[in-house]
């Protein structure tokens, strides 16, 4: 038979988690009780009760000991009982890890604290994954970075705009760090598909901001119905924006413009912001970009009007629910965004808290607002933001590190 590791605590635990005996009798009652009983045991009882009573006693007593030589918790019945076992299971392991640590030699020991290290330092790392985490690019991190923003294609054919910031004394030029950031990003391992780099010879002019590329013949962008070629445009569009391109001209080896067959011939991009709201997108690896939707907007107040619902199964709400604001213009520099009831942001996900901060004042931005001024919210200071003063708004979003 298995020996038992149960000791006379833990026997005194089981005890105390069997059901409590509960007696509303008075100890009139309880006399009269016992003196009725002293009198009918003075008759003989006959031969089948006693063997019946006999049997019960014992099946009573392996009902009760068969646990503690088996090394199984009494199983009780109810709610209440359920929670007790649980933690009667997780007491049960405690002690035999406790146990297995006084048998191993030391060196035995030090794995076993190493692992438990490891795995409360995997504890910690999630902890910290699950706490909010700014993802937009500020002004000041211009003055010593270049702002290199790529859009990304994922597998649900959403662009995706990431932003990657390489120390500008490392560079000869933007173009340089450009080129050089793009042969490095690691699309699929962050759940991408591949894009980058580009293909075709980029060529910039800083003095008349003008990037010229040249396209072969013999390229996956410009073929008929091609998603290649409207993500193609749309880098132009979006990612040499920040660096203020005027003109994006996209040539053939003849030097005349590329004809795209789903578009035509492609005389000059002007790339701009894209006037629309932000949104929140979920690769299929479960990774969460804040990304602009794909309609542009007549005016930032209708952007933010359109922010509140969902407009598709890909690209979500960034507002939690229950939540309502008013917008109004207050100047050509500044953006009022007001509560409808006071907005506690230490309260609920401070995750999504913080992605709707963000992503309304990437939407500001986009239609070239500096500041935000927001009212009826709490508290004033919050996650590196004063709400007490105007809120400058960032200039590109999902800031990531190269491996």
């Amino acid at each position: 038979m298995k020996k038992s590791e149960w000791d006379d605590h833990r026997i005194e635990e089981l005890f105390k988690a069997m059901p409590k005996i509960h007696d509303e009798r008075s100890p009139h009652e309880i006399y009269e009780k016992i003196q009725q009983t002293q009198k009918a045991s003075k008759r003989k009882l006959p031969a089948v009760f006693s063997f019946s009573a006999a049997a019960a006693a014992v099946v009573l007593i392996i009902v009760l000991i068969l646990p503690v030589l088996t090394n199984e918790p009494l199983q009780l019945a109810g709610p209440h009982d359920q929670l007790k076992k649980q933690s009667f299971h997780g007491e049960e392991k405690n002690f035999k890890k406790q146990e297995l640590r006084k048998d191993v030699p030391p060196s035995s020991n030090s794995d076993i604290n190493s692992q438990d290290a490891s795995r409360s330092a995997g504890i910690s790392m999630l902890k910290a994954a699950e706490e909010p985490i700014k993802t937009t690019v500020s002004k000041e991190e211009e003055k010593d970075h270049y702002v290199l923003r790529f859009g990304l294609p994922s597998p649900d054919a959403i662009f995706v705009p990431i932003t990657i910031l390489v120390d500008k004394a490392k560079y000869s030029s933007w173009m340089d760090a450009f080129n050089a950031t793009a042969e490095k990003i690691p699309e699929q391992d962050w759940g991408f598909d591949d894009f980058y780099p580009l293909q075709g010879e980029l060529n910039y002019d800083e003095q008349k901001q003008k990037m010229v590329v040249k396209l072969d013949e013999n390229n996956p962008y410009t073929t008929a119905l091609s998603l290649e070629s409207s993500i193609y445009l749309r880098v132009f569009q979006y990612d040499f924006e920040q660096m203020g391109i005027k003109d994006v001209e996209i040539l053939n080896e003849a030097g005349k413009p590329m004809n795209f067959e789903s578009f035509g011939p492609i005389d000059i991009i002007n790339p701009d912001r894209f006037k629309t709201g932000y949104y929140s997108y979920t690769l299929p690896n479960g990774d969460n970009y804040l990304v602009p939707g794909e309609v542009i907007m007549p005016n930032a107040q209708k952007a933010f009007e359109m922010m509140k619902d969902s407009p598709s199964d890909l690209l979500q709400s960034i507002i939690p629910q229950g939540i309502d604001y008013s917008v109004e213009e207050k100047n050509s520099e500044i953006e009022t965004i007001k509560f409808s009831s006071k907005m506690n942001l230490n309260s609920g996900d401070q995750a999504a808290n913080l992605k709707m901060i963000e992503g309304m004042l990437l939407t500001a931005h986009q239609f070239g607002y500096k500041y935000i001024q927001f009212e009826n919210i709490t508290p004033e200071k919050w996650e590196g933001y004063d709400f007490s003063k105007l809120v400058e708004t960032p200039i590109s979003p999902n800031k990531k590190e190269l491996p």
